[in-house]
């Protein structure tokens, strides 16, 4: 983190490396699959059992299936360099906005909307062990996946709102 936190996550939950050398627990209750600090220093946590977690300033909010959410179950979170999530659900990806989030995040705004991406899109399935992705300096998104190596071009994706027809992804075998 920009403050010189270090966050730790895993399915004991949250902690937290502070600058003074100690370590803190955020959210022990949660299993933390994948984590994300954005650049207002919103922490993004994808959990196996509780959904979106977003945390900020202290305060914390899941976006849940009741709220939307396709699954409670997610294995990533990742963000791209035009301003959306991206979420690995089982054998799907999930994309929102990342505007949206922080609204519903800090109690202004309604629950954002989920874009499903299904394996038949080409990116073949993520596994649910996946825990970390990677965007290059290009600012696609490279998943493990179960038939290897995705790289996931948002720019391809930016306006396709409803369909996932249009989603440019490349398995890479090894």
């Amino acid at each position: 983190a920009a403050d010189g936190r270090l966050w730790v996550g895993g399915d004991g939950g949250l902690v937290a490396r502070t600058a003074g050398g100690g370590w803190r627990a955020v959210a022990d209750t949660l299993d933390v699959r994948g984590l994300t600090e954005t650049a207002d220093g919103a922490l993004w946590l994808a959990t196996g059992d509780h959904g979106l977690v977003g945390l900020r300033d202290g305060g914390t909010r899941a976006f849940r299936v009741p709220d939307g959410l396709p699954t409670d179950h997610l294995s990533f979170v990742a963000l791209d360099s035009l301003g959306f999530m991206w979420l690995g659900a089982g054998r799907s990806m999930l994309r929102l906005h990342l505007d949206t989030a922080d609204a519903f995040l800090d109690g202004t705004g309604e629950p954002p909307s989920v874009t499903k991406i299904p394996a038949s899109a080409g990116h073949g399935g993520v596994s649910r062990w996946v825990r970390r992705v990677a965007v290059d300096e290009d600012g696609a998104i490279w998943v493990p996946s179960m038939d290897g190596v995705v790289r996931i071009d948002p720019a391809r994706f930016a306006h396709q709102h409803a369909h996932h027809a249009s989603v440019s992804v490349e398995a890479l075998r090894t």
